[in-house]
């Protein structure tokens, strides 16, 4: 009897580090996911700065 509740343990512990390798992988894809939308972001508010720091020299030179 002792060996068959020793078996569930690790079953149930197995199971366990299978769901938190899994949780895991989801972070790290959602991570990686929003990594590229926050590197676009940057991208964008740059290509913004230089588009409103161009149209304010125009504004200047004219």
């Amino acid at each position: 009897m002792l060996n068959q509740f020793s078996l569930y343990d690790e079953q149930l512990m197995a199971l366990q580090r299978k769901e938190r390798l899994m949780q895991y992988a989801e972070a790290e894809r959602i991570y990686r996911m929003t990594a590229s939308l926050r590197k676009n972001r940057v991208i964008e508010a740059a290509g913004r700065f230089l588009v409103e720091t161009g149209n304010r020299l125009l504004a200047i030179a004219s």
